[in-house]
């Protein structure tokens, strides 16, 4: 019952993760401060029509597999199984410890556990927020160095 909970639950992940995907490629305005100043490239406090069209083409046209300056639903379905198939065989390599396919209560316990354990970098049994995005900080930094960035 546990591991069909679990499986159910990734499944509701990829699911969440396709509509995450498909967001990541539609034209938005942007409500965060550091996606606002990206865009913002005079740094005047607003958004030009100039500013942000540039990048809203780039995000939506980066899917155009076959460069005919169109985006078809069989191009934008490839794009988001790739990045389904990704997200799921990097859920299974970072939470099934025994590599048997299969996610379950415990291999989740074990690795939320490690998670928090090396997030509590003072070791005092709590995650403060600046202890949270150190340790994000710190992985993004390690990600950014293995490509050679």
């Amino acid at each position: 019952m546990i591991t069909r909970m679990v499986v159910m639950a990734g499944a509701a992940a990829l699911v969440a993760a396709g509509v995450s995907l498909a967001q990541a490629n539609e034209p938005n305005m942007p409500t965060g401060e550091r996606a606002f100043n990206i865009l913002d490239g005079n740094k005047d406090g607003k958004i030009t029509l100039d500013e942000i069209r540039p990048k809203a083409e780039r995000r939506v046209l980066r899917l155009d597999a076959d460069s005919d300056g169109t985006v078809t639903a069989a191009e934008i379905d490839t794009y988001l199984t790739k990045g389904l198939e990704r997200r799921k065989t990097r859920l299974l390599s970072r939470l099934d410890a025994d590599k048997d396919g299969k996610i379950t209560q415990d291999e989740v316990d074990r690795f939320i556990e490690a998670l928090f354990n090396d997030a509590d970098s003072d070791h005092d049994g709590g995650v403060t927020l600046a202890e949270a995005r150190e340790k994000a900080g710190k992985k993004w930094r390690e990600l950014k160095a293995a490509q050679g960035n």
